[in-house]
């Protein structure tokens, strides 16, 4: 598994060349899965970040009743509210962090590996069994834990959930949130990492270049990520 950040290539070939072995994503997920619990319980422990996300409830409620969307008096009710709950924010984002956090490996493995089934199946023309992309996915998952870790020092450091690696955080005063923040976001180096090791996988079992498959998945990835960034800011209104 740790092969895959120096000579993706060669494990890669290792899976070509051998059945399918589930242990090449069940222990990854599962490390994958036990990091980012980790990091939402070292996140939480940060008075800073708690701090942060109650700061950014209250900014949102200011909008609302400027937007006429909430009245100062249903604001300040809920101010009051989310006041009382301060000393409980660190508790509950622990609990309700952690259970989300393992969801999540698990989902995003399984529609990645998905994504990948699809690629492989109606652009490549090489089908590509659906479990065979579960290793993919599970193997790469190595890089997504080297990032999990190394985001957790810039939340620390920062004192916001929405911290990561990408360039936004080089743009003073850049507002958290915003749609070029979440532009600039896409820009993980960690997530382009993962999204190039995933398209030379596919490229070798699949027998296809490395371009044409990058091309098809980091495609899939622009567009999928264009869409989280807009219907985001919609939500926010």
């Amino acid at each position: 598994m740790i092969n895959i950040l120096v000579s993706p290539g060669e494990v890669y070939e290792e899976v070509r060349a051998s059945s399918y072995k589930g242990e090449n994503w069940h222990i990854p997920l599962f490390l994958g899965a036990l990091v980012a619990v980790l990091f939402v319980l070292v996140a939480f422990a940060q008075p800073a970040v708690v701090n942060n996300m109650i700061e950014a409830q209250i900014k949102a409620m200011d909008q609302q009743v400027a937007a006429g969307k909430m009245t100062a008096a249903q604001a300040d009710t809920a101010r009051d509210q989310m006041e009382k709950l301060r000393p409980m924010m660190a508790n509950l984002g622990r609990i309700f962090g952690s259970v989300g956090a393992v969801i999540a490996t698990f989902a995003f493995a399984f529609v990645a590996a998905f994504i990948l089934w699809l690629l492989a199946r109606y652009t490549l023309g090489t089908p590509v069994g659906y479990w065979r992309c579960m290793e993919l996915v599970g193997l790469t998952q190595a890089i997504g834990i080297l990032g999990t870790i190394l985001t957790l020092f810039v939340v620390v450091y920062r004192g916001s959930l929405n911290s990561n690696l990408s360039p936004a955080m080089l743009v003073p005063g850049l507002e958290e949130g915003s749609v070029v923040f979440g532009l600039l976001s896409l820009l993980n180096p960690v997530y382009l990492w993962s999204a190039a090791v995933l398209a030379l996988g596919l490229a070798i079992l699949t027998g296809r270049s490395w371009g044409a498959v990058a091309a098809r998945l980091f495609g899939v990835y622009a567009v999928v990520s264009l869409l989280g960034v807009l219907l985001g800011r919609m939500i926010q209104g």
